[in-house]
């Protein structure tokens, strides 16, 4: 994933996307060390739309990283 710096969801304030960015680095970090992060353990307090955003893009991250796990490239 890259950085969602262009702020798609702009009835989320700024601030709160960029910590959502945060918070999905940390968790793709995770799975390029080899580790399985786990969703929840990286909603931490995050509520509303700020909870929904964290989900939706760490839950597309883990999909990423499962199907590069299934099919890896030469």
């Amino acid at each position: 994933m890259g950085s969602r710096a262009d702020h798609p969801d702009e009835s989320l304030p700024l601030s709160r996307y960029r910590h959502v960015d945060k918070i999905c680095g940390q968790f793709e970090a995770e799975s390029k060390a080899g580790r399985r992060p786990r969703v929840e353990d990286f909603l931490g307090d995050a509520a509303g739309l700020e909870r929904s955003t964290l989900e939706r893009e760490l839950r597309a991250i883990e999909a990423e990283w499962k199907y590069a796990c299934r099919f890896p490239t030469a």
